[in-house]
């Protein structure tokens, strides 16, 4: 029953629960090791091409920060409401609810073919 799967957090002065991980387009990291495979989520983009990129923490007790490697991002929407596009960002920070649109254009780079997304938690 799913009393017991959260019997640990019901329980009275616990704090409230932390993730152990998140997902990008379904695909997240959580238990991961040497005898367990996981995968990443991957995006294409060609050199100069734009993609939006709709990012919502869905979460109920914890920030994030995103990040994009050697990559900005043109915050073009917050919360439903269109943005004129001028703030450019380095990191992302979204607290629980938060949905953000913003759009990152595609560079070429001989030595760095691929770019990490990275996605950190931060309990309040």
């Amino acid at each position: 029953p799913v009393y017991q799967w959260l019997k640990e957090y019901l329980h009275p002065g616990m704090l409230d629960p932390i993730p152990d991980s998140a997902l990008i387009n379904g695909i997240g990291q959580f238990d991961c090791s040497p005898l367990r495979n996981c995968s990443f989520h991957r995006i294409s983009i060609r050199r100069g091409q734009r993609k939006r990129l709709r990012i919502i923490n869905t979460s109920v007790y914890a920030r994030f920060t995103l990040t994009i490697s050697n990559h900005s991002m043109r915050l073009i929407e917050a919360d439903g409401i269109a943005l004129d596009g001028n703030q450019v960002l380095q990191t992302l920070r979204l607290s629980p609810g938060q949905r953000y649109s913003v759009l990152i254009e595609g560079l070429a780079h001989p030595f760095a073919p691929s770019y990490w997304i990275s996605a950190q938690i931060h309990p309040f």
